[in-house]
């Protein structure tokens, strides 16, 4: 009977070594963090529109914040293979979640193009909301695509951006991605006049 234990214990251990034997001694991937953030080439076509209000009579505004399809609502890069298709790096991935980022560009760059955030809803001053639809790498086009709904007020409109995307490493796509997201903040904020 003791016999039959060993055995079966040994048996145990075997399958138990020859299962995770694989998992053993593997590397996981590194995971690379990416931000985004204010450019000053980007804003630098707009100060002369803006001029004026940086210097005088500020306008006040309500930033709503920002809301993404589930898709890309979370701290992974997407990108497209096909046209059914989304996928994700593996080894790279925001430093938080695409939304978060998209508010704090947002409330940053406000005061340099002549706008004040305020928390409270009153007559008169105008809010402003962002609706992620799509953001990814194109990888057949080799183009980062940025697709959102400026709401502002009672009215909605629809952005694109298409960026081409530099020949290079992963950083160029990076590269990309935070041009069109600037480009996009600046175009919303230019509805807001």
């Amino acid at each position: 009977m003791q016999a039959i234990h060993k055995i079966s214990k040994i048996f145990f251990i075997l399958i138990f070594i020859f299962v995770f034997e694989g998992c053993l001694g593997k590397e996981l991937p590194r995971i690379t963090h990416y931000e985004l953030s204010l450019e000053p080439e980007i804003l630098s076509p707009y100060p002369t529109q803006f001029a004026g209000k940086k210097v005088r009579n500020p306008s006040f505004f309500v930033y709503l914040g920002s809301e993404a399809s589930l898709k890309i609502a979370n701290k992974r890069i997407a990108y497209k293979i096909n046209e059914n298709a989304i996928e994700y790096f593996v080894r790279n991935e925001w430093i938080e979640p695409l939304p978060l980022m998209i508010d704090s560009l947002v409330l940053k760059a406000s005061k340099p193009l002549g706008y004040i955030p305020v928390k409270e809803l009153k007559s008169g001053i105008p809010t402003l909301a962002l609706n992620l639809l799509d953001f990814y790498y194109d990888e057949k086009q080799e183009i980062v695509v940025l697709n959102l709904i400026v709401n502002i007020k009672d009215s909605s409109q629809l952005l694109k951006k298409e960026i081409k995307v530099q020949k290079g490493d992963f950083y160029q796509i990076i590269v990309a991605m935070n041009q069109a997201v600037n480009s996009a903040i600046l175009d919303s904020f230019n509805l807001l006049n």
